[in-house]
């Protein structure tokens, strides 16, 4: 409870900056997910759950299928879901690669 109060109050009002980490996605509340601008999700074992996540985080599950399918093709690769509004990419690699979606890869699916 505390914490999703930090996470709405304090992030809004106190311009705080919080930043959490979890081996679970599921566990986090919904009021901290939704407060999240950033996510970085990193390859899971079970890929159904990368549909599930994909979902979670705003994306379909075709679109996030397709970036770990074409530009994440190592187990240890991670992407970075950048939601702030005119960020200068959407999507990075590893957190410093950026990932650029043109529309070939758009229609590729």
């Amino acid at each position: 409870m505390r914490l999703s109060e930090l996470v709405r109050f304090g992030s809004s009002h106190c311009n705080i900056s919080c930043i959490f980490l979890t081996q679970v996605f599921f566990r986090i509340p919904k009021v901290i997910k939704d407060c999240c601008n950033v996510f970085i999700i990193y390859r899971p074992v079970d890929l159904d759950e990368i549909s599930t996540l994909g979902r979670r985080v705003g994306l379909k599950k075709e679109d996030i299928n397709h970036l770990f399918n074409s530009f994440l093709p190592d187990w240890r690769d991670s992407l970075l879901i950048n939601l702030i509004p005119n960020a200068p990419y959407k999507f990075g690699k590893n957190l410093f690669e950026p990932i650029e979606m043109n529309e070939s890869d758009d229609d590729e699916e």
